[in-house]
C-alpha cells in the first residue's frame, strides 16, 4: 500500500543515537541505489501457504518485497546469525523458508514479542496511536490471550467469533483472526492430536493496521494449557 508507505515511521537519527549508546560499532544506512544498482524490480516468489495465506492474501506483493531485501541484506552482510521478532510471526516463517531453500549460511533467530504494560505489542507503528486508540488496541492482545482459558475441545469457529467480536465491541476492526499450524500456516479448526498452535490477527486501530500473535501449548490431553506471549 502506497499510502502505508509513505506514513511508515523512519527514525533513523532516534534509531542512530539508540546505537551509538549501546556502543554500535558499525551503522550500514546505504543508499537504494547502492543496495540495488540495477534497479529494484521484485521476483514473484510463491511458498504455498506461507507466502499466499492471512498477510500474503491482504498484502499482494509484500513477500516478493520481503523476500528481495532480507535476501540482499544477507547477500551483502554475510552474517552467522540474524534475528527478526516473532511479532511478524509470517515474515519470520517466510524468510527461515527462503534461507533454507537458497542454502544461505546464515541462522534465522527468533526474538519474543516486547510489549507494553497493557499487553499491546510493541511496534514502530504505536507512535501514531491516540490515547484512546492505545487504549482500545488493548482488545487485539486480551482476543489473543483468551484462548488460554479454552480446551481442545472447544469449538474454534465459536472461539474465533467471539474474539472478533469482543475487539469490534473495542472499536478495533479485525482483518483476521485464524488459529494456525505454526509450521505449514495451515488454519486449524480443531486442536486435537495438535502439540502445537498459533493464534494470529491483524485489525485496525483507527487508520493504524496492528498484527499480533501468541503461541499455543497443547499438551497430550489434548488441552491448552498454556498461552505465551512471543
Amino acid at each position: 500500500d502506497p499510502a502505508d508507505l509513505v506514513n511508515y515511521p523512519r527514525t533513523l537519527q532516534a534509531d542512530s543515537a539508540i546505537l551509538e549508546e549501546k556502543g554500535c560499532d558499525i551503522l550500514f544506512t546505504p543508499t537504494v541505489e547502492d543496495i540495488y544498482p540495477g534497479g529494484t524490480d521484485k521476483t514473484h516468489v510463491d511458498y504455498g501457504l506461507l507466502t499466499n495465506t492471512l498477510e500474503g492474501a491482504l498484502r499482494e506483493g509484500h513477500f516478493d518485497g520481503v523476500v528481495q531485501v532480507v535476501r540482499r541484506l544477507l547477500e551483502i552482510v554475510t552474517c552467522q546469525k540474524a534475528y527478526f521478532g516473532e511479532k511478524d510471526f509470517q515474515q519470520l516463517a517466510v524468510i527461515r523458508h527462503m534461507v533454507k531453500l537458497e542454502s544461505i549460511p546464515t541462522d534465522i533467530v527468533s526474538v519474543s514479542t516486547i510489549r507494553e504494560t497493557n499487553g499491546l505489542a510493541m511496534s514502530s507503528r504505536n507512535i501514531h496511536l491516540s490515547d484512546s486508540s492505545r487504549l482500545a488496541a488493548q482488545a487485539i492482545s486480551n482476543a489473543l490471550y483468551k484462548c488460554s482459558q479454552l480446551s481442545s475441545a472447544s469449538n474454534l469457529i465459536e472461539l474465533k467469533r467471539e474474539a472478533i467480536q469482543s475487539m469490534k465491541d473495542s472499536g478495533v476492526e479485525p482483518q483476521y483472526f485464524e488459529i494456525i499450524n505454526p509450521d505449514t500456516f495451515e488454519v486449524l479448526f480443531s486442536l486435537e492430536n495438535q502439540k502445537k498452535a498459533r493464534v494470529v490477527t491483524a485489525a485496525f486501530v483507527g487508520e493504524i493496521r496492528l498484527i499480533d500473535n501468541v503461541a499455543v501449548i497443547v499438551t497430550e490431553a489434548n488441552r491448552i494449557s498454556e498461552l505465551q506471549p512471543h
